[in-house]
């Protein structure tokens, strides 16, 4: 005898009929009868009867024992085209021309980093020689002057009065020509004046206007197209306000007669400056320093998005490259050679060993594809939040009160759900094919390709000259979870996959023993990562640091609790119903009631920790006590149905495409200051 399913499925194909049919045939609706067929329902009494009724025989007796346990229906077809694809994929040419592609990646990649070491190491190769004899005459004649954050030292020459102080700086760093500053500052009893001038194409100054009576800052920019013609271009804070009083626009236009009361005497008092401290009377601010300067910067801008631009192209295609032949070599067979990923179904239940009880009537209702819609949709409001700072900002965003710190929380708890959710579907299966070794090797790849692009993003921010930049790298954290995720792959490998060579039961153990190593990379991993320069003060390069980039603690605690409880959930069924029994066993209704519950179970307890540990300034510090809404996954976890039988590659590849297209949000970060660095230097 067979399952219930298993056996419409048989007496269907036997009469020829398609599904929707064969429903009208035992009077049941076509949806109905198909998630029947395919094992995601019990038939109720009524069903049973019009059944019975239909096929003119007790269908009773296959609702009963251990007939009541579904089996998956053998549906797995291979068409023409996934035919002739694995069979390309499997000839010799197409290995070798993936081969050239990854050595032409790694020339990319090569180039890329050539072009960084003339940006960080021969940048002066770019600027005049007048320019850098310039520079190299402030760093031998000027004055040390010490940085009021840190104990850098940079060389200064300057000239002062009563009311005026006129200041150059260069660079604390050797070969660095980039950083240089012009500062011009003006002292009265009622305010202070501050002129930057930074040298662009046409120079532009930032006035700093600080009233000492009223404790106000106000912000004004102008431009130098001709020398000594200075035009107007507006206060900081008009961004942010349309509408402007008389009283505030008498204060501005104070204000603004004041500043263009000394900004004529810039260019003849930084000559002065150059001429008094360097001796260089023929080499003029205006004419000769800002131009230089202006179109020294200019390379350095290209040569330096050329760097990135290559190193981030290498690297993906170096990516891609390596994909596609490990992709091959998995995929890829001989012409008229089986698929290795073809499933082994069972025909019936076994009736040996142990029996079993009769199967739950009550089914998970809650299929995977609309866990993972919600889980989705979830992690795309989620991921709202980096547009939300990034439009924040550029000031296009206006906050109010704590605005700044609830709507980035709230869509984090958003993205938290959501990733929970996909977390659970991801590791709730039973992998023990070569698909393990592939996705291994697949989140191993990507975790090395974001680490690069991560590490030289980062390390590019934190060297630059830009103060914004700086500040931007400073406050932000880029994730990358996939080392993490291959360990929770490895975990499946070493717990549910085993190796044909392995025949006794002291080496399975062993094996299986194995399995301490990602947990002890994931832990490992995630404390160094969390604590090693936030708590600890070790100072870790970013090139280290992100080496341990890790995924939060409590989707860690969610796939190592689960992966080990379902691991012995499946030894236990092993153990008592024997192997090829226990396949089938594990497709029923009490099967999955019993794991849901354990996930459940598990989710309760981490949206519990993290409840109690909401109010702890401590556990924050770890990544604690932050996402106590995790808690609302309990429920919908009970009521989970994974998918069986024959999958929809069309759903899947929708499914996935849209995993990814939320989930890139939360890496725009990283693309926003190349974007940045890009425009600047156009």
């Amino acid at each position: 005898m067979e399952s219930y399913n298993l056996h419409l499925y048989h007496t269907r194909l036997n009469k020829g009929m398609k599904r929707k049919e064969f429903a009208k045939f035992l009077h049941l609706a076509p949806i109905t009868y198909k998630r029947i067929e395919q094992g995601y329902l019990k038939p109720t009494k009524k069903q049973i009867a019009k059944i019975s009724a239909a096929l003119k025989e007790d269908f009773t007796i296959y609702t009963l024992g251990e007939y009541s346990y579904p089996i998956p229906l053998n549906e797995n077809y291979e068409g023409k085209f996934a035919k002739w694809w694995y069979e390309l994929i499997g000839k010799l040419w197409v290995r070798i021309t993936v081969f050239v592609l990854l050595l032409i990646s790694f020339s990319v990649f090569g180039v890329g980093f050539y072009y960084g070491d003339v940006y960080q190491n021969q940048g002066e190769s770019l600027y005049t020689s007048e320019y850098i004899d310039f520079i190299n005459q402030i760093k031998e004649k000027g004055t040390p002057t010490i940085s009021l954050t840190n104990d850098m030292i940079r060389a200064e020459i300057f000239i002062q009065d009563e009311t005026r102080f006129y200041s150059m700086k260069v660079s604390y760093k050797e070969n660095n020509p980039t950083s240089y500053v012009n500062v011009a500052t003006y002292h009265i009893d009622d305010y202070r004046i501050s002129y930057v001038v930074r040298m662009l194409d046409n120079p532009m100054i930032s006035v700093t206007f600080a009233d000492y009576n009223t404790g106000d800052t106000h912000i004004l920019t102008y431009s130098e197209a001709t020398k000594d013609e200075y035009t107007f271009l507006r206060f900081s804070d008009e961004l942010s306000s349309t509408v402007i009083s008389d009283e505030e626009q008498a204060v501005r236009d104070d204000i603004q007669t004041k500043v263009e009361a000394n900004i004529h005497e810039l260019n003849p008092y930084f000559d002065s400056l150059i001429e008094q401290k360097l001796g260089l009377s023929d080499y003029k601010f205006y004419e000769n320093v800002c131009n230089d300067f202006a179109l020294g910067n200019k390379e350095m801008n290209h040569v330096m998005v050329i760097s990135l631009f290559l190193i981030v192209m290498g690297t993906v295609t170096i990516a891609g490259s390596l994909f596609a032949i490990a992709y091959c070599f998995i995929y890829g067979r001989k012409k008229g050679t089986e698929a290795f990923y073809k499933d082994e179904y069972l025909p019936s239940v076994i009736n040996t060993g142990t029996r079993a009880k009769k199967d739950f009537f009550f089914t998970p209702f809650l299929p995977e594809t609309l866990f993972e819609i919600i889980g989705i949709a979830l992690v795309g409001f989620g991921s709202v939040r980096v547009l939300y700072y990034i439009f924040t900002f550029l000031g296009t965003l206006t906050i109010a009160g704590d605005d700044f710190t609830t709507i980035p929380n709230t869509l984090l708890s958003l993205f938290m759900l959501g990733m929970f959710l996909l977390y659970f579907i991801d590791f709730d299966i039973f992998l023990d094919d070569k698909r393990l070794f592939r996705n291994i090797f697949l989140y191993f790849i990507v975790f090395i390709v974001l680490y690069a692009l991560e590490s030289v993003i980062m390390t590019a921010l934190n060297d630059s000259n830009s103060i914004m930049l700086m500040e931007l790298a400073a406050n932000i954290s880029p994730p990358n979870n996939f080392g993490t995720i291959t360990c929770y792959f490895l975990m499946m490998l070493t717990l549910f996959y085993t190796p044909k060579r392995i025949q006794s039961h002291k080496v399975l153990v062993l094996y299986r023993l194995l399995t301490i190593i990602p947990v002890g990379i994931i832990i490992t991993n995630t404390i160094i990562y969390n604590c090693a320069n936030t708590l600890w003060g070790w100072n870790l390069p970013v090139w280290t640091l992100y080496i341990f980039s890790s995924e939060r603690i409590q989707f860690s605690l969610l796939c190592v609790s689960f992966l080990l409880a379902l691991y012995f959930l499946k030894l236990y069924y092993v153990k008592k119903y024997g192997e090829d029994k226990a396949r089938i066993l594990m497709n029923g209704n009490r099967f999955l009631c019993t794991k849901n519950i354990i996930g459940a179970l598990i989710v309760l307890v981490i949206g519990s920790l993290e409840l109690g540990l909401a109010n702890s300034p401590n556990a924050h510090a770890l990544g604690l006590g932050k996402y106590p809404y995790l808690i609302y996954c309990a429920p919908l976890i009970l009521l989970y149905h994974p998918h069986m039988g024959k999958r929809n590659k069309a759903v899947d590849y929708t499914t996935m495409t849209f995993y990814a297209l939320a989930l890139c949000g939360a890496y725009l970060v990283l693309l926003v200051p190349f974007i940045i660095l890009i425009i600047v230097s156009l």
